[in-house]
C-alpha cells in the first residue's frame, strides 16, 4: 500500500526540508555536537510525524509536519559539510512530498494515490540518500535508524 511508502517518505522530511548549513559548520558531525543535538530533536519530531501518518486527520498531519519542519530547520542549519550533498538531494524530494500533501489538503490517502507520489516512492536515489543519512546519523550522532 502506498500509505506505508508515505511513512518512508515522511522520514526524509525532518533533516532534509531546508538548506544545509553555512560555511562555518564543521566538516563532520561528532556525537554531542550542536548538529547531533539538533538532529536528535528533529528525529523525535520525525518519529511523532511518522506515528501520526497513517491515522492522522489532515489538520493533525499538517501540524505535525510543520513541527517537524521547524526542528529540521534548526538541525539543517548546523549540518556538517560531509552530509550537505545528501541533504540537498533529500531536500528536493521532501519539498515535493510537502507540495503533494498541500495540494491534497494533507489527506494522506489522496496524496499517496497521485502519480507524483508514486514516482517519488519508487525513486531509488531518494531511498539510497535516505539510507545514507540514516547511516550518517547512526555513525556520527548515535541516532539509530527507525
Amino acid at each position: 500500500m502506498r500509505t506505508n511508502l508515505l511513512h518512508i517518505a515522511l522520514l526524509l522530511v525532518p533533516l532534509s526540508l531546508v538548506a544545509c548549513g553555512s560555511d562555518s559548520v564543521p566538516a563532520t558531525a561528532t556525537k554531542g555536537d550542536a548538529f547531533c543535538k539538533a538532529a536528535t530533536t528533529a528525529d523525535a519530531s520525525g518519529d511523532a510525524l511518522k506515528a501520526l501518518a497513517s491515522d492522522a486527520t489532515p489538520a493533525d498531519l499538517e501540524k505535525a509536519l510543520r513541527d517537524a519542519i521547524a526542528t529540521a530547520t534548526a538541525a539543517a542549519k548546523k549540518a556538517p559539510k560531509d552530509i550537505a550533498a545528501t541533504i540537498k538531494v533529500l531536500n528536493a524530494g521532501a519539498r515535493q512530498i510537502v507540495a503533494i500533501l498541500e495540494a491534497n489538503d494533507f489527506d494522506i490517502a489522496k496524496a499517496a494515490a497521485t502519480d507524483e507520489f508514486v514516482k517519488l516512492s519508487d525513486d531509488p536515489n531518494l531511498t539510497a540518500k535516505g539510507d545514507e543519512l540514516d547511516t550518517y546519523l547512526n555513525d556520527k550522532c548515535g541516532i539509530a535508524p527507525d
